[in-house]
């Protein structure tokens, strides 16, 4: 599965028909997005509890 959307988002093609539907085409692998998460996550919550946003 890694390898199939590896391939598919370095098509040209596809990368061209997400940009031209706004989309920002990329792919990391379990690990990285995991890593991005965790490093997004604290700044998130800040944001959210500066502006009062609560999941109900």
């Amino acid at each position: 599965l890694h390898k199939a959307l590896a391939d598919t988002m370095a098509d040209a093609e596809i990368r061209s028909k997400l940009i031209a539907a706004g989309l920002e085409p990329s792919y990391a692998t379990g690990d990285a997005v995991l890593a991005q998460i965790e490093d997004e996550l604290p700044r998130m919550r800040a944001i959210a509890q500066r502006a009062q946003i609560r999941a109900d």
